[in-house]
């Protein structure tokens, strides 16, 4: 038997000594990005005549979910440890430090005040359009303030919500 991977001339070869037809190839070291990869397989019987290859086409995916990380920052970028501000006082809710270990990429910011229901959703495109959301304005009264942040990778994974509140002081 001999295997192929089409698009980079790795070669598996391997005798088989038993009447079993069938044949597994454990590719341990080599690992597959995402992506669409094709393989062949010719056989080769005890006369030295070999088959027409057989080609296959595996498609490796991205099931793993992204993680969402939702900070909060003061308007110069410093996160607030205490995750207070005081009343009028803009804030800034930051997902850049949200990865996708799946191998892909993150494609749409979700972001929701949960207290009010009001969502708003960035796509990629930009980098600072996409990770900041600027609470410009935005008042909120006196007290406790809950945001969550979802995020979805380019294979249609979506995070579970990462949550944070802010507390308004006056």
């Amino acid at each position: 038997y001999q295997c192929t991977h089409v698009d980079s001339g790795f070669e598996v070869r391997t005798n088989n000594s038993s009447s079993n037809s069938s044949l597994s190839f454990l590719l341990h070291g080599l690992t597959l990005p995402l992506g669409l990869f094709a393989f062949s397989l010719e056989v080769v019987d005890n006369s030295g005549n070999v088959s027409t290859p057989a080609l296959i086409n595996v498609i490796i995916i991205d099931t793993l979910t992204p993680t969402a990380v939702l900070d909060i920052r003061d308007t110069n970028g410093q996160i607030l440890t205490n995750n207070r501000i005081n009343l009028g006082e803009d804030f800034v809710l930051d997902g850049s430090r949200s990865v996708d270990a799946g191998g892909g990429e993150i494609v749409t910011y979700q972001w929701k005040h949960v207290d009010s229901g009001f969502e708003a959703r960035t796509n990629n495109s930009s980098i600072n359009a996409s990770l900041f959301i600027l609470l410009h304005g935005l008042t909120l009264p006196l007290g406790q303030h809950a945001f969550s942040l979802e995020v979805v990778d380019n294979s249609g994974n979506v995070s579970t919500p990462a949550l944070v509140s802010v507390t308004v002081l006056y």
